[in-house]
């Protein structure tokens, strides 16, 4: 065998890869940038959907107070409307049994 021609052969090989890892170091790089893009859309999309949930709470516990008042003023007016109806009755029957 010829030396040079031995020498060539690892030169080629070498060269290749050479660009192997040169491709390969880029790729990586890609790969990183990627990842590193991907966290960042995660994380605000993470942010957003807190936020949009902190808002449907707040929106969901007012809408439960609001409720919670609305019931409460209709059962005292149902009980003014109960006492109107009722309390000139009793009145009127307690002053029938005290003229007795």
């Amino acid at each position: 065998m010829d030396v040079a021609k031995i020498l060539d052969d690892h030169e080629g090989r070498i060269r290749r890869l050479e660009e192997q890892s040169t491709t390969m170091m880029i790729r990586l790089a890609n790969i990183e940038k990627m990842q590193a893009e991907t966290k960042a859309t995660i994380y605000e999309t993470s942010r957003e959907n807190q936020e949009l949930m902190k808002q449907m709470l707040n929106t969901v516990m007012n809408k439960l107070l609001e409720s919670q008042e609305v019931a409460q003023g209709n059962a005292w007016n149902l009980i003014f409307k109960i006492w109107a109806v009722i309390g000139p009755a009793i009145g009127a029957g307690l002053s029938y049994l005290f003229k007795k």
